[in-house]
C-alpha cells in the first residue's frame, strides 16, 4: 500500500514539473532577427499589436496587394446588386440595436476594460473647454437660436479622417478643431475597423456633445486600409439618415512616410523582445526587389487604397491634405481644407506659431499655445541611396495616378 502511494506522489510531481517546463518554454523570448521572407512583416505586426494591447485583426483588416489601373473614377451610385444587398443587410441588422445616446460620457464606456478606457479618454486638447461659444457663434454669423436648437447632443460624424497614418493626421485633426464649428473625440476611436464589436451605441457615446451649428469629426487613420470600413460606414449612415459624410485623406511623400512608420515600429520594439531588421533589409525581398507585402510599403501606395474606397464613395466626398504643406505652411493648407469642407473661413496666421527649436509650427487658440507630442518629428535613420532610389522609382507610377485622380500634384520626386 505504501509503495503505491509513493508511486502516485512521484507521478504527480513529474506531471506538475512537465507542465511548468512547458509554460517556461512557451514564454521564453526569442531575440533572433526575423528572416526576410514572405510574411515576416506581418509577424512583427502581430507581436507588437499583442504587446501594446491592441485587439486581434480580422482577415479583412489587411488587404492583399493588387494595384489595378481600372476603376480610377468613382461611380455616382452603387451599381453592384451584391454590394447593395450587403449594405442593406448590415443596416437591417443594425435596426435591432437600440441607440440611446447617454448624457454622461462615462456610461458609454461600461463595455470597455479599464486599459482601453484610459487610452481613449486621456485628454490632449479639449476644445469645448477652452472655447467661448458666444463669441465663436457670433464670429461665424450664427443667428440666435431657440432653446431646442441650442441643445447639446451627440451626433453621428459629419467628417471622418480615414488616413493615412504617419502623414500628419494628428496635427491636421487638432488644427481643424481650432475652427469653432468642428468638434471631435479627444482620441482615435477606430470603431469601423477594430472596435466594431462594441456596437453603434458605444461609438455614439464616444462622440462629443455639439450644437446644431457645429459638425462632428472623427479620426481613425487605419480606416483607409480596412476592407470592412466602407460598407460598415454606409450602413451606419443609412441608420442615421445621413446622405453624405466628407472624408479627409492626408498624404505625404510615400518613401518618407514608410520610413516614419518603420520608426514607429522601432519604438514599439522597445516594449517587446522582437529584434527589428534594418529598414534597408525589411523593405526588400530575398531577390532584392521591393516587398509589396511589407506594411510600411503597402500603406504608402495611396492610389490602391483610394481606388477601393471609390467603389463606395464619390471623389467629391474626399478632401486631400498635403503632409508636407502642413509642416511648411499650415495656414494656407488649412484654408484649402476649410473651403473643401464647406466651412466659413475662420483660421488665421495667428493660430500658427513657428518654433525653430522643433522645426515646425505649434498652435495657438483662445490665449493657449501647444505643440504636438515629442514623438512627432523623430529624426529619420539614414537609408542606403540605392534602396531609396529603388523605392522612389517603385512609387512613381502610383503617385502619377494619384495626381490625376485628385487633380493635385503633391510634388514628390
Amino acid at each position: 500500500m505504501l509503495s503505491r502511494r509513493r508511486r502516485y506522489i512521484v507521478f504527480c510531481l513529474l506531471w506538475l514539473s512537465a507542465i511548468v517546463l512547458l509554460k517556461l518554454l512557451k514564454s521564453s523570448p526569442k531575440d533572433e532577427p526575423l528572416d526576410v521572407s514572405r510574411g515576416h512583416a506581418s509577424q512583427i505586426v502581430l507581436t507588437e499589436r499583442k504587446a501594446t494591447g491592441l485587439p486581434k485583426e480580422t482577415g479583412n483588416d489587411r488587404m492583399p496587394i493588387r494595384v489595378d489601373s481600372e476603376n480610377e473614377h468613382a461611380p455616382e451610385k452603387l451599381k453592384s446588386k451584391m454590394l447593395r444587398d450587403e449594405i442593406e443587410g448590415l443596416a437591417e441588422r443594425s435596426k435591432n440595436v437600440k441607440v440611446s445616446i447617454p448624457s454622461d460620457k462615462s456610461k458609454s464606456v461600461e463595455k470597455l476594460n479599464s486599459q482601453t478606457k484610459d487610452k481613449i479618454r486621456r485628454e490632449v486638447v479639449d476644445f469645448n473647454k477652452i472655447s467661448d461659444v458666444k463669441s465663436e457663434r457670433k464670429a461665424l454669423g450664427v443667428k440666435k437660436q431657440t432653446q431646442q436648437e441650442n441643445e447639446l447632443k451627440r451626433r453621428f460624424p459629419h467628417i471622418i479622417m480615414i488616413g493615412v497614418g504617419k502623414t500628419g493626421t494628428r496635427a491636421v485633426y487638432e488644427m481643424i478643431q481650432m475652427h469653432p464649428a468642428i468638434r471631435g473625440p479627444l482620441k482615435e476611436i477606430r470603431y469601423f475597423d477594430r472596435n466594431f464589436n462594441l456596437g453603434i451605441e458605444w461609438y455614439m457615446g464616444m462622440m462629443p456633445q455639439t450644437y446644431t451649428w457645429q459638425e462632428t469629426i472623427e479620426k481613425s487613420p487605419g480606416y483607409i486600409r480596412s476592407r470592412d470600413t466602407p460598407v460598415r460606414l454606409l450602413a451606419a449612415m443609412r441608420q442615421f439618415n445621413r446622405t453624405r459624410v466628407r472624408l479627409v485623406l492626408v498624404v505625404r511623400d510615400p518613401f518618407t512616410r514608410a520610413v516614419s512608420e518603420y520608426l514607429e515600429w522601432k519604438w514599439l520594439r522597445m516594449r517587446t523582445k522582437v529584434t527589428l531588421l534594418p529598414f534597408d533589409k525589411l523593405v526588400l525581398d530575398k531577390n532584392g526587389e521591393v516587398d509589396i507585402n511589407c506594411p510600411p510599403i503597402n500603406t504608402s501606395i495611396y492610389i490602391y487604397h483610394l481606388n477601393y474606397w471609390l467603389k463606395y464613395f464619390s471623389i467629391k466626398d474626399f478632401c486631400f491634405v498635403s503632409g508636407e504643406m502642413i509642416v511648411a505652411d499650415p495656414y494656407s493648407e488649412m484654408q484649402q481644407l476649410e473651403q473643401c469642407l464647406g466651412l466659413r473661413s475662420y483660421l488665421s496666421k495667428d493660430n500658427f506659431v513657428y518654433v525653430p527649436q522643433r522645426g515646425f509650427y505649434c498652435l495657438r487658440n483662445h490665449g493657449r499655445s501647444w505643440c504636438m507630442n515629442k514623438s512627432k518629428g523623430r529624426k529619420h535613420p539614414e537609408v542606403e541611396k540605392s534602396v531609396e532610389n529603388k523605392l522612389r522609382a517603385f512609387y512613381a507610377p502610383y503617385n502619377k495616378k494619384l495626381y490625376e485622380i485628385t487633380g493635385r500634384d503633391f510634388g514628390w520626386t
